[in-house]
């Protein structure tokens, strides 16, 4: 079992490791018995692995309010308003909350911007408008 004394040692040498440019096995050799073994080792290691064990720590306490907003108030909101100022009055999670309500699923991209999602919804009432003047409404 690894200790805690032992976990500092490595410590030190990964931060010797990731500070050098050109890091010395004979300053690794001072600090471990086997400088090989221990660059093999760490050689090894994934760190995507080691990014997934923290992930798993946290929780995801994201909760989404799907019944706020309802097709037809968007659509008044999107027709009276200019899209602007839509974006400078609403926050980002409540236009995420419209793109679900309209989509049914959150938006592509987590990084899609306030522009970004204002854009999508008025594309989604510009290609209704156009389906019921071909007559393709319900």
């Amino acid at each position: 079992m690894i200790d805690t004394d032992q976990i500092k040692d490595l410590e030190k040498v990964i931060t010797y490791l990731n500070e050098n440019d050109n890091p010395q096995k004979g300053y690794i050799s001072i600090l471990v018995k086997d400088p090989d073994a221990l660059l093999k080792a760490l050689s090894k290691v994934n760190k995507m692995n080691i990014k997934k064990c923290f992930a798993s720590k946290r929780k995801k306490t994201t909760e989404y309010n799907n019944n706020t907003y309802t097709v037809k108030d968007i659509e008044a909101l999107f027709s009276d308003e200019d899209y602007a100022e839509i974006e400078k009055k609403y926050t980002l999670a409540e236009l995420k909350d419209m793109y679900r309500t309209i989509y049914g699923r959150n938006p592509i991209s987590s990084r899609q911007t306030k522009n970004d999602i204002v854009k999508s919804i008025r594309m989604y009432f510009h290609q209704m408008d156009r389906a019921s003047a071909f007559g393709l409404n319900d």
